[in-house]
């Protein structure tokens, strides 16, 4: 069963976590949060700057751990 958090005033499916925090599924067009925030979007992980969302290189997600859901 999906688990599902809010993220920028909307439900959105938890996809994992990174060191305790949870990892919003989101679409491209969805604007972040705060600077630093990770996302999983178009099957990579990404992390939002401030103004776009940034892939972001494997090793910076090292604690991401996939929802076994």
């Amino acid at each position: 069963m999906a688990e599902y958090m809010n993220y920028g005033g909307r439900a959105v499916e938890v996809f994992g976590s990174v060191d305790g925090h949870d990892v919003p599924r989101l679409l491209l067009s969805d604007v972040g949060e705060k600077i630093g925030d990770y996302a999983f979007i178009e099957g990579q992980p990404v992390e939002w700057d401030g103004e776009r969302w940034r892939w972001s290189p494997s090793q910076t997600l090292s604690g991401f751990k996939e929802d076994p859901h």
